[in-house]
């Protein structure tokens, strides 16, 4: 049995590298809805995605490099194997990504009701006063939504645990849900304590 060549070899890895992008892809996109449905937050690539995309692309692009224009200069290189794949997922998988969550999150919230909520959860994810918080707000304790605020605005608004607050709820999954005030008056409270 004849051994495989070099470039054999890097052809099969790349091709193997190709399917774990395309398999990654599929995940994540396929995970949209699983994420606001059951983890109550909103579909993002996280920095691990990012970074396995970017790898897996980035050794794609230095396999192809390799193979098609050998070691050419190290500007090319830098270009082809670091720029690249960093605008390829950056600036269009990212942004598809976004999109496609975004339009998940609206069929979601389509038919939804507002009614009081309240703020279970905070959290500075970065450490203390580091750009923004994470607060779990819902209508219980088992239907908790992720939101994300910036500490300017967490401030501003004098929120704490415990306060009442006013959510765009969804119908069909009460878990999913959209801050519509953060600081209800006493008269919004009473009105709203029966979702409309």
């Amino acid at each position: 049995m004849k051994s495989l060549s070099v470039s054999s070899m890097r052809i099969i890895r790349m091709f193997v590298a190709i399917v774990l992008i395309a398999l990654l892809v599929i995940y994540q996109i396929h995970n949209v809805q699983y994420s606001y449905i059951v983890d109550g937050k909103r579909a993002v690539v996280g920095f691990s995605g990012f970074f396995i995309l970017f790898f897996l692309y980035a050794y794609v692009s230095f396999e192809f490099f390799i193979i098609c224009l050998g070691w050419y200069s190290w500007w090319a290189f830098v270009i082809f194997v670091v720029v690249h794949p960093m605008i390829v997922i950056l600036g269009v998988y990212t942004p598809y990504f976004n999109e496609y969550s975004r339009k998940v999150e609206n069929e979601i919230m389509e038919e939804s009701y507002i009614r009081i909520g309240y703020i279970y959860k905070v959290r500075d994810p970065l450490g203390k006063g580091v750009y923004h918080k994470e607060l779990r707000v819902g209508i219980d304790k088992d239907h908790l939504f992720l939101h994300r605020i910036s500490n300017d605005d967490y401030f501003r608004n004098h929120l704490d645990i415990g306060d009442t607050i006013l959510l765009r709820v969804s119908d069909k999954y009460p878990k999913v849900s959209k801050v519509w005030k953060w600081n209800p008056s006493h008269e919004e409270i009473e009105r709203y304590k029966d979702p409309r």
